[in-house]
């Protein structure tokens, strides 16, 4: 049989000393390209050649496709998507079945060939999500980019994971975080009695007024009888279990859960709408263009302390809702998801809340890119100054020194 490529020798010597390789293609041959593609190639623990052979294989897009693809199999077949054979993953990978949107460029291969492709990529994201398993208790993804490499690195890569080991990981998590009593519990748990008015908030509501001390909505009754009471005893619970019991003041209504998702969704309902001064409807859903027309944004002139304790105690409820399974309908777009999640808000996200946002600043960045002198742009832009239109409709400067004319300098 023909030598080894110089790649694969690079790709089968062994980076880590002692190190028991695993061979990628197994026992099976069968004529065609896989052989030649699988010959020699063995499983590294070196990740940085796992990334080097994934980024010359195919694009990102094409990647995502496999992890997709992969995902989709591994749940169908119940297997465990890094203990699995890559070749015999890649021959049970049905196209385009299983491969979607981001994978469809794989529709051009076919016969062995696809299948060896497919098998070095499994192979090779294997290898990278080995990686990520090992270097995640080292890592602190609540850093921001530029403080830790590490941090950064992983965020980036974290499309390539597969579904399985984000769910181990975040189950792993909640399962180390969750209340004592709660994870003890042999019934589903339920948290401490709450009272609420749902006739003054509805009356909140029906006249179209606004609760600014959060006293009348079920949010604010929430927020008032919940503020000083134990983190872990309400918010830190498992799936299925309820973080109080609702008592509607007035009414006779014994919660054996109904109440409880009624005054969830309830409250969302209050967020979502001007009887909280919260958010506000995005600016496309005020002009009635672009997307995102019926998501919500938060109101920029919120800045009091009262504010912030209530954003903050959204926040919890985010929590309760991953670790309860109970979803939240609010309707948020990716630039205020994006933040949460440690992801880069791109000029597209602003786009897609705002069109007039970006329409505004492209003239200046033409002029920008001509490298026109101070004299030139001031004559262009005279009679504008450096203001902006937030999302609630206030006009506000973007720096005190440009509000008496244009300039240059932001």
């Amino acid at each position: 049989s023909p030598s080894p490529l110089p790649e694969e020798k690079e790709m089968a010597a062994p980076l880590v000393p002692g190190h028991n390789h695993v061979p990628l293609g197994g026992g099976g041959g069968g004529g065609g390209f896989l052989p030649h593609l699988t010959r020699g190639l063995k499983v590294s623990p070196a990740a940085v050649e796992s990334f080097r052979l994934l980024d010359g294989l195919g694009s990102n897009r094409a990647v995502r496709g496999v992890v997709e693809a992969v995902n989709r199999w591994a749940a169908e077949h119940g297997a465990a998507p890094l203990a699995a054979d890559p070749v015999e993953a890649a021959g049970e990978l049905r196209l385009p079945q299983h491969l979607g949107e981001e994978g469809r460029g794989f529709n051009l291969c076919g016969g062995e060939f696809r299948r060896a492709y497919l098998a070095v990529q499994v192979a090779a994201l294997q290898e990278i999500n080995r990686f990520i398993l090992r270097a995640l208790p080292y890592t602190d993804l609540s850093l921001v980019d530029e403080f830790s490499t590490l941090s950064e690195g992983v965020r980036r890569i974290r499309v390539w994971m597969f579904t399985a080991l984000k769910r181990r990981i975040l189950n792993d998590a909640l399962e180390a975080t969750i209340y004592s009593a709660a994870a003890g519990a042999h019934k589903k748990y339920v948290g401490d009695s709450v009272d609420l008015d749902v006739i003054a908030a509805g009356n909140v509501t029906l006249k179209r007024q606004t609760d600014h001390k959060a006293r009348r909505t079920v949010y604010g009754q929430l927020y008032q009888q919940l503020k000083h009471r134990p983190v872990e005893r309400v918010f830190k619970i498992g799936p299925n279990d309820r973080a109080f019991k609702a008592n509607y003041v007035g009414m006779n209504a014994v919660d054996a859960g109904g109440p409880y998702r009624d005054a969830i969704e309830t409250m969302c309902r209050e967020l979502q709408s001007p009887a909280l001064p919260l958010f506000v409807r995005t600016p496309n859903g005020r002009m009635d263009a672009g997307r995102n027309r019926d998501s919500f944004v938060p109101r920029t002139s919120s800045k009091s302390l009262l504010h912030g304790a209530l954003y903050e105690f959204l926040g919890k409820f985010f929590g309760l809702a991953i670790r309860s399974r109970f979803l939240l309908s609010l309707n948020f777009p990716s630039v205020i998801w994006k933040p949460l999640v440690g992801d880069r808000v791109t000029e597209g996200d602003v786009w897609d809340i705002d069109r007039t946002a970006l329409t505004n600043i492209e003239p200046i960045l033409a002029l920008v890119k001509q490298r026109v002198s101070e004299a030139e742009f001031d004559a262009q832009f005279r009679g504008i100054t450096f203001s902006y239109c937030q999302c609630d409709g206030k006009v506000v400067p973007l720096s005190t020194s440009d509000m008496e004319g244009p300039g240059l300098g932001l």
